[in-house]
């Protein structure tokens, strides 16, 4: 069984299949290896209940695709369309979830470049470094994305840039983004966005929903119809039984015109996470207790 297949299913697996995802490391294809972030991101974000499942985890992503990542050396002119997009794909599950110290630094050595001049560096690294950093980002670097923002003449960069702003985890800096989401300066659908994409992301999430309660009157104003069904969607990615009776509750009180079946349908995934963390965290916990010790 294959990780997205352990995570889709109730049956018993021993290691929870991530074993075979660490297998296609070695094919030297974005397309095959393209299947490790989004399977052991599916194991992370929404098996992985503890502080340690999660570190456990991680430490496996940096011994299984660090040496991977070094095979392909730096960045060349002569890299194949195809290696370029494997390079991004490593480097981004090392960065997401791996947190390699490495990769981390290196991703703020190719921001420094990217934002001075985003030609030097291929564009596809440069990106995905540019969310890496963000996500393990400081003021400095939030300061120069929020500039980015409001000052870009290219419709792309100053999309991209604000959206990164979302991505922040340091709880300073998330409250930063939430305050700049309601600020009057974000357009009605953008600060739609903000909230929603900090409700997706694991370390973002519960500080964005705290914030979303304490200052719902505000957010509120910044929701047309349909962004206000893309906002209680999003609460979707909660997966306890307190996070999915706290989403009901608050929509109960505060209703959300025409987002009734957003409701529902965050809902139903929170109740499919909590199903699918009940099946599959033992197994989890078990793998992890196979793996060689450090």
């Amino acid at each position: 069984m294959n990780l997205v297949a352990a995570v889709k299913s109730d049956s018993n697996a021993d290691v929870l299949g991530i074993a075979l995802v660490g297998a296609a490391r070695a094919d030297q294809s974005s397309s095959v290896l393209g299947i490790a972030p989004g399977g052991v991101g599916a194991v992370y974000d929404r098996v992985a209940a503890t502080p340690e499942e999660k570190a456990a985890i991680s430490a496996w992503i940096r011994a299984t695709f660090a040496p991977e990542l070094a095979k392909l050396g730096p960045p060349s002119d002569a890299d194949s369309a195809d290696t370029r997009e494997l390079r991004a794909q490593l480097f981004a599950v090392l960065g997401y979830y791996g947190k390699d110290p490495a990769v981390l630094a290196q991703a703020n050595r190719i921001v420094e470049k990217y934002l001075a001049d985003p030609a030097s560096v291929d564009a596809t690294l440069g990106e995905t470094a540019l969310a890496i950093a963000a996500r393990n980002g400081d003021a400095a670097l939030f300061d120069k994305l929020q500039k980015a923002a409001e000052t870009s003449t290219n419709p792309e960069f100053h999309e991209n840039a604000l959206r990164l702003l979302a991505q922040f985890e340091d709880p300073a800096l998330v409250q930063r983004s939430l305050d700049y989401a309601v600020s009057g300066k974000v357009r009605n659908q953008d600060a739609a966005f903000q909230f929603a994409i900090a409700l997706l992301i694991d370390g973002t999430r519960d500080l964005a929903w705290k914030y979303i309660q304490a200052n719902w009157e505000k957010v509120q104003s910044q929701l047309t119809t349909e962004m206000g069904g893309l906002l209680v969607r999003s609460t979707g990615g909660f997966c306890s039984v307190a996070g999915r009776d706290g989403v009901n509750q608050f929509f109960a009180a505060h209703q959300v015109p025409a987002a009734d079946r957003a409701l529902k349908h965050a809902i139903e995934r929170i109740d499919g996470c909590i199903e699918l963390r009940t099946l599959q965290e033992p197994n989890l916990k078990q793998w992890i207790a196979a793996q060689p010790k450090p």
